[in-house]
């Protein structure tokens, strides 16, 4: 039970995330119903039955997710803080949580009725999933401006649902209505995510300017730099929003095909949007937490590449004195605890502190670097041998695995399995093996070797999910506002940023027709991000 609460704190960064992204669907879809198919009268009538059964899915999900996500919480404060079930049970957070999933197990029932018309009744359940989701965020939390606050939370929340949580329907709606119908919904839909940007655009100001409290927390706090990742992730789906408006204004011929490809990247993007957002509510607002200014000098020195240390064999020989490791911890017969070797103090410990927490990002950045280089030179007349470089990602993925954390097998003396447990540790986990999957499959893309759509996509597509899996590292609450954790949290969210432009860029270079001449940009930016990855993973800093 201990190492459950111990990896609770990703795991409800993860739940935290599930409820909003099916709560954007759901309220998504019964906005796109009320507002972009019920107009077409009896054309849209087919769509709006598929909408209805899709709503009712996502509703489904939500009230089981949001019922999970109340009971672990609830059993994990039990288990922590000695408070009764009686004190547990009257909290706001279970009130919200069984508000939320009853009112989506409404929605879920209501969207069964065969009625297709005039489906007000739905709305009702939908503002109180919103109010559900606002009892439990950051405006509740404030002695001042409260309600106002809780009013530009829901806004903020309703009108993201109406753009980002529409858009799959909208790609439903594309695949099956006729090319007529199809442009009378895209140029509605169209009309309804302008709203709703303004709306979004103007809350979200409104909370960041309440939230921040001054400029100085936008570069001097974690919450700052994740409030600036959000805004940059939120330009990009500006840019395909914007690319979406000029297909409906011109309606060329390819105007179906490359509508969908840019709404599914615009999915995407946004969907790791909320992903962040999911992340951000673990933190307190910036304006809340201490704040150092940063030091010019500091960050210079921070900001120089290194060569990581070739030889590990002296690291467990500091570890040992660093962390007074026993001979009887250190010995794994003896019987003791991983935890107990992880929580032996380090009071004596060397006052340089070691670099090899930073070393296999620098691994990392010697393989990174030379794959954008490659990736350009494999579009060159001479560069065909180029080709093969995916396969660097598998020896990446391997070294990282091995190598990405001292205190766990083979460098350090804690079993390599509970690195899988370790909430900080797993995110890392994942993110390695994925690496050495999509570099199998991109390199038997790049050769030739495969010349599917679907096996094309596992590349782009993995990118991206590694990218927003990063986006939810566990940022501790403790350290949210010293300066020596900003920079490495600086670095984090780049990485993760240029992980999803690349991705995305990627994805619209396979999946766009021919004739849209935005398809000749795509090969050329995912190579670009690729090669910024590597300048920020070659000067990370931790220690």
């Amino acid at each position: 039970m201990e190492q459950f609460v111990e990896l609770y704190g990703l795991l409800a960064v993860f739940l935290r995330a599930a409820v909003l992204i099916f709560q954007t669907l759901t309220i998504g879809g019964i906005v796109f119903l009320l507002v972009v198919v019920l107009p077409a009268r009896q054309e849209g009538q087919p769509i709006g039955q598929t909408t209805l059964r899709w709503i009712q899915r996502w509703a489904w999900a939500l009230s089981s997710t949001a019922g999970l996500y109340v009971c672990l919480d609830g059993l994990v404060l039990l288990e922590s803080s000695g408070l009764t079930v009686s004190e547990i049970v009257g909290a706001n957070f279970v009130a919200a949580g069984i508000l939320g999933a009853g009112a989506s197990l409404a929605v879920a029932i209501l969207a069964t009725r065969p009625r297709f018309r005039r489906r007000l009744d739905l709305l009702v359940p939908a503002i109180f999933i919103l109010a559900a989701s606002t009892m439990t965020s950051h405006s509740m939390a404030r002695l001042e401006h409260r309600p106002l606050l809780a009013l530009l939370t829901a806004l903020h929340q309703g009108a993201t649902a109406a753009w980002i949580g529409g858009l799959p329907y909208l790609l439903i709606a594309l695949r099956y209505a006729p090319d007529s119908v199809a442009k009378q919904i895209s140029a509605r839909f169209s009309r309804l995510a302008m709203l709703s940007v303004s709306v979004l655009v103007g809350a979200g100001l409104a909370l960041a300017f309440v939230y921040l409290g001054s400029a100085n927390a936008v570069y001097g706090t974690t919450y700052g730099f994740m409030v600036t990742a959000k805004l940059v992730l939120f330009g990009l789906l500006l840019a395909l929003g914007g690319l979406n408006f000029r297909l409906i204004r011109r309606t060329p011929v390819f105007f179906l095909a490359s509508l969908r490809r840019f709404g599914e990247a615009e999915i995407g993007i946004g969907f790791a949007t909320v992903l962040l957002a999911a992340s951000l509510t673990s933190l307190p607002p910036a304006v809340d937490t201490p704040q150092q200014p940063l030091q010019a000098t500091a960050i210079l020195a921070r900001l120089v590449p290194h060569l990581p240390q070739v030889n590990a064999a002296p690291l467990r020989q500091f570890l040992l004195v660093s962390k007074m490791v026993s001979p009887e911890a250190a010995n794994p017969a003896s019987g003791v605890s991983d935890s107990a070797v992880l929580q032996q103090p380090r009071a004596d410990a060397p006052a340089q502190e070691p670099r090899w927490m930073d070393d296999p990002h620098h691994w990392a950045a010697l393989v990174v670097f030379p794959v954008g280089l490659l990736a350009f030179l494999a579009r060159t007349e001479r560069g065909r041998w180029a080709q093969n470089w995916p396969l660097l990602f598998v020896g990446l993925g391997l070294v990282l695995l091995l190598l990405a954390d001292e205190q766990y097998w083979p460098l350090g003396h804690v079993s390599f399995w509970s690195s899988f447990v370790d909430p900080a540790v797993l995110p890392h986990r994942i993110i390695e093996a994925l690496i050495g999957i999509f570099g199998v499959f991109e390199w038997r893309v790049q050769t030739g070797r495969v010349v599917s759509a679907k096996v094309g996509s596992v590349f782009p597509m993995l990118m991206a999910v590694s990218s927003a899996l990063l986006l939810t590292h566990v940022h501790s609450v403790a350290n949210a506002g010293i300066q020596q954790d900003l920079i490495p949290e600086f670095s984090h969210l780049a990485v993760a940023i240029l992980g999803t432009l690349a991705g995305w860029s990627r994805w619209l270079e396979l999946r766009l027709p021919s004739e849209d001449r935005t398809r000749r940009v795509m090969p050329w930016i995912w190579p670009v991000c690729i090669l910024l990855v590597g300048v920020v993973l070659a000067v990370y800093r931790e220690s």
